[in-house]
């Protein structure tokens, strides 16, 4: 891990979202958002949340049509030579035509829920902050502003500390304390990821609770896991 991936570990989001741009721009706290159009946004392609509940998306979507988006979400502008990234429009509707749809211009960092309820509010466009970042900066930002939020479900959250840990080289240890939770914990996270695929999908569900998950994994023959799961 180099030094500034040290820094940035130690420090959490926050020091992700200034330290990327300081050096360049003075941070992005030094910036106001723009209203930018919802159909030239297109979706992070490694967004570690994959369930957006319904309930909670119309909640949010009632609180945009009465006070708008409080929060910018974070973009960054797509290179000439990027893969199209996969629209809004798009994952909603896979089969839908999209001929005559915005070219997209920008790649979502952070921010799907908000920009999901803002098309359920019908509202055209959302206030971003522009970044600069590498795809690997955009990723890193995107996995802990989910984590951090504490709206992943276990399986997510697992897939994400595992990601950082795979992709950035950080330890448990740093993982830990980056996320301010204890090194148990973390690790007690991770080993959802050892359970059987069925129950991997009962966890994310909500059939199954984290704390029957972790008795779950004391358990160590798998087809007894699934007759208990």
């Amino acid at each position: 891990m180099n030094p500034r991936q040290d820094r940035v570990l130690g420090r959490g989001l926050s020091a992700l979202i200034s330290g990327a741009t300081s050096e360049s721009s003075g941070g992005l706290g030094d910036r106001e958002a723009r209203m930018i159009p919802l159909g030239t946004i297109g979706l992070n392609p490694t967004q570690p949340r994959k369930i957006f509940k319904d309930n909670t998306l119309h909640e949010l979507a009632d609180s945009i049509r009465q006070v708008g988006v409080l929060q910018p979400i974070l973009v960054r502008h797509l290179r000439d030579d990027e893969t199209r990234p996969v629209s809004l429009d798009d994952r909603l509707d896979p089969d839908g035509d999209v001929s005559g749809s915005e070219p997209l211009d920008y790649c979502l960092v952070a921010g799907e829920r908000r920009l999901r309820a803002a098309r359920l509010a019908g509202v055209a466009s959302i206030p971003a902050l522009i970044c600069s970042y590498e795809e690997t900066e955009a990723l890193k930002i995107a996995l802990l502003e989910n984590i951090q939020r504490e709206d992943l479900n276990p399986i997510e959250e697992a897939s994400a500390f595992k990601r950082l840990l795979d992709d950035y080289g950080a330890t448990q240890e740093e993982l830990a304390i980056m996320l301010g939770k204890g090194r148990s914990g973390v690790a007690n996270t991770l080993r959802l990821l050892s359970l059987e695929v069925e129950i991997q999908e009962m966890i994310q569900d909500d059939r199954i609770s984290r704390g029957h998950a972790k008795v779950l994994l004391g358990v160590t023959d798998s087809e007894a896991r699934l007759r208990l799961a």
